[in-house]
């Protein structure tokens, strides 16, 4: 839509320019070219930070994919290393194996 603006607003100046005869008093036909360069410039930095945001973003998705296929490799071998039961385990966030509830069984008459 921003796009369709801007040229709608190239077309409009062009017609403009090569009709004199078409004026408003509220405002001129430079103030009209100043206020699309500046829309049109606006548009232009914003685009090139959005391009910069999804760059940014991209990279953040990879390192922390990165980091996360790490922090899984690792939990795992203190796992392997200290056993399910061991306090090392609860220092990086698991529950120990004694630490779990244990399921409720159901009696006969509840089912």
């Amino acid at each position: 839509m921003k796009r369709d603006i801007l040229e709608q607003s190239v077309l409009l100046l062009n017609f403009l320019e090569t009709h004199p005869d078409v004026t408003t008093t509220s405002i001129t036909i430079d103030e009209l070219k100043q206020l699309y360069t500046d829309a049109d410039k606006t548009v232009k930095d914003i685009k090139k930070l959005e391009n910069e945001l999804y760059s940014k973003r991209k990279k953040r998705e990879k390192e922390l994919a990165e980091l996360n296929e790490l922090n899984i490799r690792f939990r795992k071998l203190i796992v392997a290393i200290y056993g399910q039961d061991a306090p090392e385990v609860n220092a990086i966030g698991f529950v120990t194996k004694s630490d779990r509830k244990k399921r409720a069984k159901k009696s006969i008459e509840e089912s």
